[in-house]
């Protein structure tokens, strides 16, 4: 479709000026299909350590179960569905208002490369359907969470970020570079983008942060219970030595447990995934501004 668009612009006559996006919509669908390749292995030693949710089958295998997330059947609906929205609305703004062909070959070309990338975001959904779902099943120890399954679950989460990140600020920077205006349709989008990007990270990540967070309340009072037995013991003349150490070592322990960080979970965060995303998310805007500065004459 995109060979298509740029002939069918080329024989029109009129200035390829979109050029840049056809590309990047083209390398958005590549990176969303090898993506989707590559990131089973990791979902699977995810799936390897979280209980069996109820919708899933109890004779199916590890690779089943991987496949019911990632190549579920509905996603080829919610791809279509997806990339028509998508396709509709880049007909409204397709750059070349007065020639129907390239709006209707600009629409369809949209609604193909989108396609791939609603397919992934039906991925994403059941994914986050089965954790939300085994979340408060799944064994957890407070005092250990650099035992599986959440090093699995923050490495898998990270790559789905960085994703979204990634397919996002390049659809955004496409648009910056065709020199689109800020119609309503690209200003949603947009917006849409940013809210995706961040609800990757927040939707699985901020229910696991709260079932930590009671995790540490509940591991924090039993602490203080056994503080307060041993702080009514020392009015007693015979208390030992023992006690006063063991009074100290429950200290010490509440200071451990207080100080374990539930968001993110453990504390991990990974400062180059961080940086990256920071990066993706202003790269579309530093580019525009880049290229207003070099259109202003040098006077």
């Amino acid at each position: 479709m995109a060979v298509i668009y740029l002939w069918l612009e080329s024989q029109a006559g009129v200035p390829l000026s979109d050029w840049a996006l056809v590309v990047l919509v083209v390398i958005n669908a590549f990176v969303v299909y090898v993506f989707g390749l590559h990131i089973s292995r990791d979902l699977a030693e995810m799936l390897l350590h979280l209980p069996r949710p109820d919708f899933v089958a109890s004779h199916l295998s590890l690779q089943d179960r991987v496949n019911r997330i990632i190549a579920h059947p509905p996603a080829v609906l919610a791809g279509l569905v997806y990339g028509g929205a998508l396709g509709l609305g880049a007909y409204t703004i397709a750059p070349h208002q007065t020639n129907e062909t390239l709006r209707i070959a600009f629409g369809l070309f949209i609604c193909a490369g989108s396609s791939m990338i609603g397919f992934g975001f039906w991925a994403v959904y059941r994914y986050w359907r089965g954790f939300l779902r085994v979340l408060p099943t799944v064994p957890l120890d407070i005092l250990n969470l650099s035992q599986e399954p959440v090093p699995a679950f923050l490495r898998f989460n990270s790559r789905v970020v960085l994703l979204c990140a990634f397919v996002g600020s390049m659809a955004i920077l496409g648009l910056a570079l065709a020199d689109y205006k800020s119609t309503p349709p690209i200003i949603i989008f947009s917006i849409c983008t940013f809210l995706t990007v961040g609800a990757t990270y927040a939707v699985p990540t901020i229910p696991l942060s709260n079932r930590l967070n009671r995790l540490r309340s509940e591991e924090l009072d039993k602490i203080e219970r056994q503080i307060s037995l041993h702080i009514a013991a020392l009015t007693d003349p015979d208390v030992s030595t023992e006690g006063l150490k063991k009074l100290h070592e429950l200290r010490e322990a509440q200071s451990i447990v207080s100080g374990i960080k539930t968001l993110p979970p453990g504390g991990q965060i990974s400062v180059s995934a961080t940086a990256f995303v920071t990066a993706l998310s202003f790269l579309p805007a530093g580019i525009q501004y880049i290229q207003q500065m070099m259109a202003v004459p040098v006077q």
